[in-house]
């Protein structure tokens, strides 16, 4: 049973780094220069949250270092949307 309810809970945080900056639902006078989404703007997410958490963000340390995997095959497969957006979008 608990290895059901901690694959559930894995796919459940996949890629949430990639949503929370494609979705620009980061704080970006913290995390970011401008507003998402970024070049591998998932990554950049978890690593900045596992760094510095803050007291909201403290108690999902673990589930942060899970997503990375999933952030970064998600980051790749958003690219052909990123890189014009990085290039063109606002500044």
């Amino acid at each position: 049973m608990s290895r059901l309810a901690l694959l559930s809970l894995v796919l459940l945080v996949s890629g949430c780094g990639t949503i929370i900056d494609a979705g620009n639902f980061a704080d970006s006078d913290r995390r970011f220069d401008s507003p998402g989404p970024h070049l591998y703007g998932g990554l950049r997410v978890d690593a900045l949250l596992v760094a510095d958490p803050g007291d909201k963000a403290a108690p999902f340390v673990i589930l942060f270092l899970l997503d990375v995997p999933f952030s970064l095959a998600l980051d790749t497969v958003f690219l052909p949307f990123t890189i014009p957006w990085a290039i063109f979008g606002p500044k």
